[in-house]
C-alpha cells in the first residue's frame, strides 16, 4: 500500500502557518528590543557608563572586560541597573554599588571588588574565639628515700629564742 503525502488542503492552512511564522518573528523582535544594553567607553580615570535594563551581574561583566575588574561574591541578579554613570571607576562603582558591602581592593593589576549583599542581608563575620589557654604543666613530687632530719627552710626566733615558725 502507498501513502502519498499531500500538502495543506486548502488555502487557509497555509495562511495560518504563516501567520505563526510571523507571530514568532515578531516575538523575536520584541526580546531583542528588551534586551540588556551596557556600554563602557574612556579609561579608568574618567569613563561613562551607559545601562539600558541590565543587571548588576552584567554591568560588572562589562567592567571587567574593559578595565579587568575582578569580582567575587555573590551580586543581586534582579537588581536592574538603567541610566548613565561618569567618573573615575571607583566613583561609579561605590554608586552602583550603594545600599550594598562590598570591599573594594585596589592593587597593580587593576581592582578588586568583594561583594557580600545587601546591607541587612549580609551575615556579620566575627572572628573565631580563641582557644583555651593549654592546662599548666603538672607539678612531680619526688619522695625522699633519706630517713636523716631535715633542717628547716626557715628559722624563727622570738626575743632571740628560738621559736616554731
Amino acid at each position: 500500500m502507498r501513502h502519498r503525502l499531500r500538502g495543506p488542503k486548502s488555502a487557509g492552512a497555509t495562511s495560518a502557518g504563516r501567520s505563526l511564522v510571523a507571530l514568532w518573528i515578531g516575538c523575536c523582535a520584541l526580546v531583542q528590543s528588551a534586551a540588556a544594553e551596557v556600554r563602557v567607553s574612556g579609561t579608568a580615570a574618567a569613563m561613562t557608563i551607559q545601562a539600558r535594563k541590565a543587571t548588576l551581574q552584567e554591568v560588572l561583566q562589562a567592567l571587567h572586560a574593559s578595565f579587568k575588574l575582578q569580582y567575587s561574591g555573590s551580586t543581586e541578579p534582579h537588581r536592574l541597573v538603567d541610566g548613565t554613570y561618569s567618573g573615575r571607576l571607583q566613583a561609579v562603582l561605590a554608586e552602583l554599588l550603594d545600599g550594598n558591602n562590598y570591599v573594594l581592593h585596589d592593587f597593580a593589576g587593576g581592582l578588586q571588588l568583594t561583594f557580600f549583599g545587601s546591607m541587612g542581608n549580609a551575615p556579620v563575620y566575627r572572628p573565631a574565639p580563641p582557644p583555651p589557654p593549654p592546662p599548666p604543666p603538672p607539678v612531680v613530687v619526688t619522695a625522699r628515700t633519706s630517713t636523716a632530719e631535715v633542717a628547716p627552710v626557715k628559722e624563727c626566733r622570738y626575743n632571740g629564742i628560738p621559736v616554731e615558725c
